[in-house]
């Protein structure tokens, strides 16, 4: 759907400035690419063609026929740098820095006669 050619393959248009997929083509095209994708792989890579299969389905009912809500099933997800959660066998934990002391206000004790 974002390829210079994979509008033939999906039957990508434009309405109402939405990008849609054509069901049956789009249907057609991944039949044909599983089926064939099944055909020449090797026994063990057959189960993951047809999870991979069960997947596209599930992203193209989710999409609701619509390109950029497909194409975002399958985007990278950014990773954040992870946090140092554990600290290292054997190492002492760095001490945290003391306190700022707190400035002495004066109190506000009743005088009684």
């Amino acid at each position: 759907m974002s390829g210079k050619y994979s509008y033939i393959l999906s039957g990508a248009n434009c309405f109402d400035n939405i990008w849609w997929f054509n069901k049956e083509l789009s249907d057609d095209s991944l039949n044909k690419a599983i089926l064939l994708s099944a055909l020449t792989a090797k026994t063990a890579e057959v189960e993951s063609v047809f999870k991979f299969f069960k997947t596209l389905c599930t992203a193209k009912t989710k999409a609701a026929y619509k390109c950029e809500l497909m194409l975002k099933e399958f985007a990278p997800v950014e990773k954040k740098p992870a946090k140092k959660a554990a600290v290292k066998a054997g190492a002492k934990p760095k001490a945290k820095a003391p306190a700022k002391p707190k400035a002495k206000t004066p109190s506000k004790t009743k005088k009684t006669k």
